[in-house]
């Protein structure tokens, strides 16, 4: 089995300038400007630049902060040792790691295949890691640490900032990098529901798992 058909099986048992011409009337001058001296014209443009709506800044999204014991345990819960071993038999690169991750996190905010009780039709998914924001820091911790992939840092400086809008294409970004395609193969991806979301919460991380959704993204 080659290394792309290898990957593929391990990602699902896992998870699964312009330039703008101005017309003849745009360059004729009004008369009335001919009239205005230079402070006028000045103070005029000072006035406007001033009554023109300002950008909003960017927030300020302050990073997580892990303790040990955070740490230690995300590293559990997405089965780090047990999959760099996999990985290193065949040496594969720790990013594979960090999509695989990913992948497994998103399955909380996205549907594929699904049989009963959010099972993946055909595969077996070891790790179903909560998106937490401690997970979430962890791997943005492991991912820069490695300089991983770009693609994969963007992705886990969006969750951190509770950006979860494009999760089924973060997904796909995530499994292309780990299976070493371009672009999306065509199998179903969709966004869960809000309730059915709270549903897969319940159902794998139970009252607690709901209680740390609610204090950490509302």
């Amino acid at each position: 089995m080659n290394k792309k058909n290898l990957l593929a099986g391990l990602s699902f048992a896992l998870v699964i300038g312009g330039i703008f011409a101005c017309s003849p009337s745009d360059n004729k001058i009004d008369e009335s400007e001919k009239d205005k001296s230079h402070d006028e014209v000045e103070t005029e443009v000072k006035n406007e630049e001033e009554a023109a709506p300002k950008p909003e800044p960017s927030p300020v999204v302050e990073e997580y902060s892990l303790s040990e014991e955070e740490r230690n345990q995300a590293a559990k819960e997405m089965g780090e040792e047990e999959f760099k071993e996999e990985l290193a038999k065949d040496d594969f690169k720790d990013e594979y790691w960090i999509a695989s991750s990913i992948m497994s996190m998103s399955l909380q905010k996205i549907e594929l295949m699904e049989n009963e009780n959010f099972e993946i039709k055909g595969t077996k998914v070891r790790y179903r890691p909560q998106i937490t924001k401690q997970n979430i820091a962890f791997l943005k911790e492991k991912a820069e640490s490695i300089e991983s992939d770009p693609v994969l840092e963007k992705i886990l400086n969006k969750w951190s900032q509770g950006n979860f809008d494009a999760v089924d294409k973060d997904f796909i970004e995530a499994r292309n990098i780990l299976t070493g395609q371009d672009k999306h193969d065509g199998f179903g991806v969709s966004k869960r529901s809000f309730e059915r979301e709270k549903e897969y919460i319940k159902h794998f991380y139970g009252d607690e798992g709901l209680k740390i959704h609610k204090e950490q993204w509302g």
